[in-house]
């Protein structure tokens, strides 16, 4: 019996290490490269993997210590980088450090390939139109709907007056004339002000019979 628990016990502490060794690859189709890179740095943190601090007034001898364990952490987020990118975003870097490899360069400059190549430089003005374009899809949840547009905005670069642009193009855009006349349009502008997440019309209007 007692085998068979150190069996079973076995195989869950197995397991565990297989789920936090596990991270999915990037796909750009579903996932900015920022994003990707910022859960990325998250899991470096959950497996410890942090750079090194050399403590004020300490001697020689101890800033010695993390000047090693920095090219450890280095080497090991270039690692788990290779190791977790998948095969197409592996090709990419292949390519652009040749006739270098990617296990030569530093986490850094992969990491910059990376997002030169997935998060190009945007036309501002171009992202704007976009943005005015944008309207409320049918089957798109009100919820939905603002997140796209606060997605959109992110490369329009409106400044102070953001707030501003997404509280007019969320109004205009919702296809449900209901929504508009049964709050009418200074109740949802006091709700966007008060709500900038809108959270709370999402919560009221995210039914099916009001998703357009």
């Amino acid at each position: 019996m007692k085998d068979l628990f150190c069996v079973k016990q076995g195989q869950c502490v197995l397991l565990r290490n297989r789920m936090l060794d596990s991270f999915g690859i990037f796909d750009p189709a579903r996932e900015d490269i920022s994003a990707y890179l910022n859960r990325l740095g998250q899991f470096f943190e959950m497996k410890d993997i942090v750079e090194p601090v050399v403590a004020q007034g300490a001697d020689a001898a101890a800033q010695a210590a993390p000047v090693v364990a920095t090219a450890r952490y280095n080497r090991l987020r270039r690692a788990w980088l290779i190791r977790v990118i998948g095969a197409n975003a592996y090709r990419l870097l292949l390519d652009t450090c040749s006739p270098e490899a990617p296990e030569v360069k530093s986490y850094e400059d992969l990491t910059l390939i990376l997002e030169l190549h997935y998060a190009p430089q945007r036309n501002k003005n171009s992202q704007r139109g976009t943005f005015a374009d944008r309207k409320q899809q049918s089957g798109e949840s009100i919820s939905d709907f603002a997140l796209a547009l606060r997605n959109l905005a992110k490369y329009c670069e409106f400044g102070a007056l953001l707030d501003s642009m997404l509280q007019s193009q969320f109004i205009n855009g919702i296809r449900d004339l209901r929504i508009k006349s049964s709050m009418g349009l200074p109740t949802l502008q006091h709700w966007w002000k008060t709500h900038l997440n809108t959270s709370e019309i999402c919560r009221r209007f995210s039914l099916p019979k009001f998703t357009g």
